[in-house]
């Protein structure tokens, strides 16, 4: 969800993302996992989370493009660093729990 195409109106966007359910197209409740600036802040320790790979939906809050890219590009090439080290970590970072559609 990106913050630029909301303008005055993102701080109760913001906030609905943050505390009402994420429906799917079939009408189904899921939990949210909010992957924002703040998220990759506490979570830049090189480590695949496991949070990555939960069973609900994640939304990614994006603050004006270029704030949220810096930090995303960050966080980015540390995962891509972490997975060249070790190969079989991007095995373990396979969700189980995704499926396409409903």
């Amino acid at each position: 969800m990106f913050s630029d195409a909301y303008g005055d109106r993102w701080p109760v966007a913001e906030h609905r993302f943050r505390v009402e359910p994420f429906f799917d197209r079939c009408g189904n409740p899921h939990q949210t996992l909010i992957i924002d600036t703040e998220w990759f802040s506490q979570h830049n320790d090189k480590k695949i989370h496991a949070d990555m790979n939960g069973p609900g939906r994640h939304v990614i809050l994006v603050p004006p493009m270029m704030t949220f890219l810096s930090v995303a590009i960050k966080y980015f090439r540390e995962f891509v660093d972490a997975c060249l080290r070790d190969p079989a970590r991007i095995q373990r970072f396979e969700s189980a729990f995704y499926k396409c559609g409903c």
